[in-house]
């Protein structure tokens, strides 16, 4: 199987802190996991910025993901009532991903087979 090969997210990198006087501690600390916590997107793009949230189409195909596995953490917190959005969202890396997109057909992968190989088509006129 190759290598997941999603691009990272250009607009936000989890090893920049933004001028952030705690640097990248501060998701760590206990106002920044209520913060991740209670923002359901802000979970998502810290799992998945450094190799899923790019601008390429497996990048948006994660992204296009991220309400199903927002369904399925609320289902597993019907379980575990203790379960953070962080810790349920670390779960699925690269390798899951990858294994959803190869499940794909090439239209779902936005691949068009015609400009590909496309099919000639003669038509005789007269």
């Amino acid at each position: 199987m190759a290598a997941w090969t999603g691009s990272a997210n250009p607009f936000y990198q989890t090893s920049n802190p933004y001028g952030s006087p705690w640097g990248t501690q501060f998701p760590n600390s206990p106002i920044g996991k209520i913060y991740t916590q209670t923002e359901p997107g802000v979970a998502f793009t810290r799992a998945t910025a450094g190799w899923g949230g790019g601008i390429d189409p497996r990048g948006r195909f994660v992204q296009g993901q991220e309400s199903r596995l927002e369904d399925a953490y609320k289902a597993a917190v019907a379980t575990n009532p203790n379960l953070r959005r962080d810790e349920f969202f670390s779960q699925f890396g690269p390798e899951f991903f990858q294994n959803l997109w190869q499940g794909l057909g090439s239209r779902g992968r936005g691949e068009n087979v015609g400009l590909i190989n496309p099919r000639a088509r003669w038509q005789r006129f007269g």
